[in-house]
């Protein structure tokens, strides 16, 4: 018995790694992988475009903000959009039946999946952040602490944003209602002070924005890459350190708890004549 128990993880672990080598070739070395270097190009040119513009009369410029705003943006695109959109391709062309069919595949699939945006996401902050930070040095973490709060804020995001992604890719039927689901959430990270300070939109909005993992995930981001003055833009006029990893958490929670449920009700709606069929439909209809 404690041998079974133990080589269950083992197995998943395994199944993970793989999984995530191969999403990581996919990503970096095929066209996608140009998206990644594009990134650090346009943090560059924007930061220099908006580095005069100030943020609510204050000192600090929208170019300052407009860094971690990016950060926690491909965070969200890559965790949620990006996440659920895979879902859903993997499951019109088999991958997920063919999941189903493996002992301990989809476990497997999922960490597999998690530690491929973790990494990605990794490579993207660090992509981002040494350009900017030789040109913008006060951008950059001061110190060691710092980097490793920076570090432990993305990997507290992406555990919060995945099941969403999950969530999101399961309840999709087709690629028209992703896209509207895909506009949904860049909207509500509009809303959500993701590039511009919370405080300054309607009270109303910034209720519906501290619901959300979205605006916790910026506020992270901005409390390790601004200096300590830019918490007066923020909501109490301070970081609420605790608050972000209380909401941060409770998302990771619950989208722990809901994810696989979804992801186990999509997976008994695959079969072979559905494959098929949902081929048939992009051939004919293109989506």
């Amino acid at each position: 018995m404690t041998t079974t128990a133990i080589s269950v993880p083992r197995t998943t672990f395994r199944a993970a790694t793989r999984q995530a080598r191969i999403d990581l070739r996919t990503n970096l070395l095929t066209g996608t992988g140009v998206f990644y270097l594009l990134g650090p190009v346009v943090v560059i040119v924007m930061m220099v475009v908006l580095r005069n513009v100030s943020v609510m009369d204050s000192q600090i410029t929208l170019a300052q903000t407009f860094l971690p705003g990016m950060l926690a943006l491909s965070v969200i695109a890559g965790c949620v959009t990006g996440l659920a959109s895979e879902l859903m391709m993997e499951r019109e062309d088999g991958t997920l039946l063919r999941m189903k069919a493996v002992p301990h595949g989809m476990p497997g699939f999922l960490l597999g999946k998690t530690l491929t945006q973790l990494l990605l996401n990794l490579i993207v902050l660090f992509l981002m952040l040494i350009p900017a930070a030789i040109f913008f040095p006060s951008v950059a973490p001061a110190s060691f602490a710092g980097w490793m709060a920076m570090t432990g804020i993305l990997i507290l995001g992406v555990a919060a944003m995945m099941p969403l992604g999950a969530l999101m890719g399961a309840l999709m039927r087709n690629m028209m209602q992703l896209s509207i689901a895909t506009l949904g959430t860049y909207g509500l990270a509009a809303i959500s002070g993701v590039f511009y300070p919370l405080a300054a939109l309607p009270g109303w909005l910034q209720v519906i924005g501290q619901i959300f993992p979205m605006y916790w995930l910026g506020l992270g981001f901005r409390q390790v890459l601004l200096p300590a003055e830019a918490a007066m833009l923020e909501i109490g006029g301070t970081w609420r350190t605790v608050e972000m990893l209380i909401v941060l958490g409770i998302w990771t929670l619950i989208g722990l708890l809901g994810a696989p449920r979804a992801l186990r009700r999509m997976i008994r709606g695959v079969s072979g004549s559905k494959i098929v069929e949902a081929r048939e439909r992009v051939l004919s209809r293109g989506y």
